[in-house]
């Protein structure tokens, strides 16, 4: 009797660390199936003309010289690079910018090597990322770190932090309990037959995606519906908020030279909708991406721009079901990283 209550006590911690704690789902991963590398935006709507499969990047030739220290302040789209994908590169450092925001946020570089900052940006954040109010949370300070590169540590909680981290929040439950019980193929198929069924017989579809047909595409509704302020491609931006973004990034440069970074690069990954769909639904695209790049050198920084190159691509550099670059997408931007970084050592 006391083993059966033993056993059960120990089945009920374990289901309770698995919904309430962030991320500890994951532990089961292996054994389910990844939503995210089928389409963050199949993840939304379970239309299976969008289902999608994540796609490797493979490894530039290696560069006999390596003197540089690469740090990355990037998202999703550059988070899995390592630095066996950037050539010259001695180590890289790489820190997300939500985590720069939420963690201590520090840098170390060295003096002996080239240090360059590489700073990447999804268009739908930049409004976000670069204004006013926010940019403070993005200057990593200089300290004495362990390694060299960026150093993130979490702030110290206080115990309402402590326990709503833990122990609150539904939406993570909500979260945790969704990929225990429907993060497999059978749930799947019975989502996607639920999504037919709505799309052909109501002509619904979530609320959080819209169709491109032309293409075959979906495209986040953030990102086309000018109601959204920050991330919509066709929101209009006025001169004053064009000036205040160029005024943060001025502020970027600036600080991060004087903890050590020889050269700082923008580069801004732009929404599907903004190379795809300028015109989409008789909207007009503002544009946001190519006026900061005219006026990067007001900033002091470099940049790399793929605008040009994604726009001749039309859809070709895009997953169908996913906010991100497909494989062709990444290694068209990493062989410009790479001749930046060439050039940067050359100098």
């Amino acid at each position: 009797m006391r083993i059966l209550k033993l056993t059960a006590i120990i089945i009920l911690l374990s289901a309770y660390v698995l919904i309430k704690i962030p991320g500890a789902v994951l532990l089961l991963k292996p054994y389910g199936i990844d939503l995210y590398s089928l389409g963050d935006l199949y993840r939304y709507s379970y239309l299976s003309a969008y289902r999608d499969t994540t796609q490797t990047v493979p490894f530039p030739p290696k560069k006999s010289k390596q003197n540089i220290r690469l740090f990355v302040l990037g998202d999703s789209f550059t988070a899995s690079f390592t630095s066996g994908h950037y050539r010259g590169v001695r180590s890289l450092s790489y820190a997300n910018w939500n985590q720069a925001s939420e963690q201590k946020f520090a840098i170390q570089t060295d003096a002996t090597d080239q240090n360059i900052l590489l700073i990447s940006c999804s268009e739908k954040n930049i409004r976000l990322r670069f204004s006013k109010s926010q940019i403070n949370a993005y200057l990593a300070k200089k300290e004495k770190c362990v390694n060299i590169g960026f150093q993130l540590t979490e702030k110290p909680l206080n115990a309402a932090a402590f326990l709503k981290k833990y122990l609150g929040r539904p939406e993570i439950s909500d979260q945790n309990i969704q990929a225990l019980l429907f993060e497999n193929e059978m749930a799947l198929q019975i989502k996607e037959l639920k999504a037919s069924f709505n799309k052909r017989v109501f002509g619904k579809i979530a609320t959080e995606v819209e169709e491109y047909p032309e293409e075959n595409m979906l495209f986040q509704k953030l990102t086309t519906d000018s109601q959204y302020v920050f991330m919509s491609s066709f929101k209009t931006i006025e001169k004053t908020e064009e000036d205040e973004l160029i005024e943060g990034m001025k502020r970027m440069v600036m600080h991060y030279k004087s903890t050590g970074i020889d050269s700082i690069i923008f580069s801004f990954i732009p929404n599907p909708v903004s190379m795809i769909a300028p015109k989409f639904k008789n909207q007009t695209y503002n544009q946001l991406i190519y006026k900061l790049e005219q006026r990067i050198t007001e900033t002091g920084g470099g940049c790399i721009s793929v605008l040009g190159d994604f726009k001749q691509q039309n859809a070709k550099v895009y997953r169908r079901g996913d906010t991100h670059w497909n494989a062709k997408g990444a290694e068209m931007w990493l062989q410009k990283v790479n001749a930046a970084l060439e050039a940067c050592c050359r100098k």
